[in-house]
């Protein structure tokens, strides 16, 4: 019987951070398994060892270096690490997380964008990532959602303000649908990335 290595986390014994990262790699495909690597990054998981982790295993380590070369911290959810998976596989130039722009009421809280493409001419191209989240309220209403419609659109302008080109809207069907968001961006003028 093999030995796991295993952590207590609130009275129950679980598999250990690099147990579970491997685990979910070797079960997922990258698209499923980017955003629990995002997590972890997040949550300051040093991922080489994750990698080395496997390594001593005597597992095949592929999958484990292309989760680890392309997880980002800066991904703030599950649903923006599973379409920045999708847009990585469709094989577009990996995106800028959080770019910041200047937001004019509050200098010290700048916008940020989801992803962002900077073009050889300066001009940006930012796509964003709608939940249903951003319209519901925290207790479950659909109350104040004029407001937030108004703050997105301030914010869209400052955007626009900051040399953003284009604004491509993102959400759950595009992700489960892979050829309409890959017209989604195209259609933007993000750039695909270039094969050697």
């Amino acid at each position: 019987m093999t030995t796991m290595d295993s952590v207590r986390r609130s009275s129950v014994t679980v598999t250990d951070i690099n147990r579970t990262l491997t685990d979910c790699a070797m079960a997922y495909s990258f698209i499923e398994a980017l955003p629990f690597f995002d997590s972890a990054a997040r949550q300051g998981t040093t991922l080489s060892k994750v990698l080395e982790y496997c390594r001593g295993l005597g597992m095949d380590t592929a999958r484990i270096v292309s989760l680890c070369e392309y997880a980002d911290p800066l991904s703030e959810n599950g649903g923006e690490s599973w379409v920045r998976a999708v847009i990585i596989q469709l094989g577009f130039v990996i995106p800028r997380l959080q770019r910041p722009f200047h937001n004019p009421r509050n200098p010290d809280a700048p916008f940020r964008a989801d992803f962002s493409w900077e073009l050889p001419d300066g001009t940006i191209i930012v796509a964003e990532f709608d939940g249903m989240g951003k319209y519901v309220l925290e207790d479950g209403t659909r109350q104040g959602i004029r407001e937030r419609v108004y703050a997105e659109r301030e914010r869209e302008t400052a955007l626009r303000n900051g040399k953003v080109r284009r604004i491509v809207r993102l959400d759950y069907e595009d992700a489960q649908h892979p050829e309409r968001l890959r017209r989604k961006l195209l259609e933007a003028g993000v750039p695909m990335r270039r094969c050697l």
